[in-house]
């Protein structure tokens, strides 16, 4: 079968290609790597943390969307990402996520594989995703320059880009 996963999703479906490689045809991690970066681990962590205390957990996760002091000001006091009130199932993922290090297994994904990452991702930074890309044989990594996390999905290059790979073969 042929996978996208998009950040979080895509540290799952690295996982998944590792643990089991004969069930994966061709994959697209995008915004992902194989750890997260420290400013990843400390806003999931806020997160799990606010959502564990009733709290609105969705303004811990503003300096992953944006690098705006106004963006960053709007995002904690929007209720954009908090439509639920149970957030146990979100934050048990970043828990599992926060723990999540793929590097001394990168080798185990033998998928033609096709990151897509950008630049100035601080959830998964540039540096460990070049990594990622280089410890899974034949991985091939596409950035784009000057887009932020969240932009990886949007930009208009990413809704090419994967299908383009996931369909070629």
């Amino acid at each position: 079968m042929n996978v996208l996963g998009m950040s979080t999703g895509g540290s799952l479906a690295l996982q998944l290609a590792a643990d089991h490689p004969q069930l994966i045809a061709r994959l697209v991690p995008g915004g992902t790597a194989c750890t997260l970066g420290p400013i990843g681990k400390r806003a999931q962590r806020a997160y799990i943390d606010r959502a564990r205390r009733g709290q609105r957990p969705s303004p811990a996760l503003a300096e992953l969307v944006t690098g705006s002091a106004i963006g960053r000001a709007l995002i904690k006091t929007a209720r954009l990402a908090d439509g639920r009130k149970d957030h146990t199932d979100a934050a048990t993922m970043l828990n599992a996520e926060d723990g999540y290090d793929l590097r001394g297994r990168l080798h185990d994904v033998k998928a033609p594989t096709l990151l897509i990452q950008s630049e100035k991702d601080v959830a998964y930074p540039l540096e460990p995703a070049r990594r990622t890309a280089r410890g899974i044989p034949g991985a091939r990594l596409i950035t784009y320059p000057g887009r932020s996390h969240a932009a990886t999905f949007t930009d208009k290059r990413f809704a090419s880009d994967a299908p383009a790979f996931l369909l070629d073969g």
